[in-house]
């Protein structure tokens, strides 16, 4: 920690202001907006350490209450796990 008094005063803020909010762009057909991404340095499993994740973009809706509880039930039931729902909102 540093207590020099000299150098409190005059540091320089490194933090970027941060702009105005944009809206997302929302396409209107499938694959038109596609980002890609790997997740990397996992352990091995089958033999395989990397996860590619890749995202079409077609509908942005992530603060519906009734999309994300249909997502996750969906996702687990895929998954072959099971949901416990700890929440005041059931649909």
């Amino acid at each position: 920690m540093v207590e020099c008094l000299v150098f409190q005063q005059n540091k320089v803020e490194t933090i970027k202001a941060s702009g105005l909010l944009q809206p997302l762009f929302i396409s209107s057909q499938h694959w038109e907006e596609v980002s890609m991404d790997f997740i990397t340095i996992l352990p091995k499993s089958e033999g395989k350490s990397v996860i590619m994740v890749v995202v079409d973009r077609l509908i942005v809706i992530d603060r519906d209450l009734i999309f994300a509880g249909n997502f996750w039930t969906e996702l687990f039931s895929y998954l072959g796990t099971q949901l416990a729902h700890i929440s005041y909102y059931h649909p």
